[in-house]
């Protein structure tokens, strides 16, 4: 009898350590990703977070961060598909947070793609350069959590809004040969 229980606490053990993998392994899936984007001084461009691998979740609250001497965050638009969103008008925070919370749900949201696109503006005056599009949560605090109030883990992989240089031309049509006579007269009279 002694056998069959140490047998038992075995594959008991064993089971327990392939259910915790097969979770750790699944929430490895899980990421927040935000998009790679390219611009010139003075132009709009947007950048996308992405949600993929989703496991469900209820309420979400993400910090994105960039540099705002380089970057102006002018909008954000919902991607629709994390429940009711709660996102602030207030652009000129940096860090800025976008938050969804369904307190209510009793479903997880599992759809995935796009949650939200930001909209920069470019520095008029900004140089050729590369500008991190940072985003972050803090598991502890529970910043994403399912419907069992449960956190939920992500991977995040932060985007880069590269500044092109802007080339002007000054003279785009120059006339490498001007002619000085432009209508000379072949045969002068004495």
């Amino acid at each position: 009898m002694k056998s069959f229980s140490k047998i038992g606490s075995v594959i008991l053990a064993l089971c327990m350590i392939l259910s915790l993998c097969t979770v750790a392994a699944f929430a490895d899936d899980a990421v927040i990703d935000v998009s790679e984007a390219t611009a010139k001084a003075g132009e709009t461009v947007t950048v996308d977070i992405t949600i993929s691998g989703n496991p469900g979740v209820a309420s979400v609250a993400l910090t994105v961060g960039y540099d705002s001497d380089v970057l102006t965050l002018t909008g954000v638009n919902d991607g629709g598909i994390l429940g009711s969103a709660f996102h602030s008008d207030d652009y000129s925070a940096n860090p800025y947070t976008l938050s969804w919370a369904n307190d209510t749900a009793t479903e997880n949201f599992t759809d995935n793609g796009v949650i939200a696109t930001l909209v920069f503006e470019v520095a008029a005056d900004a140089d050729a350069q590369d500008v991190d599009v940072t985003v972050s949560y803090d598991y502890e605090n529970y910043d994403i959590m399912d419907v069992d109030m449960e956190p939920v883990e992500f991977a995040v992989s932060d985007g880069t809004v590269t500044i092109e240089s802007a080339t002007t031309d000054p003279d785009p049509d120059p006339d490498p040969d001007p002619d000085p006579d432009p209508d000379p007269d072949p045969d002068p009279d004495p």
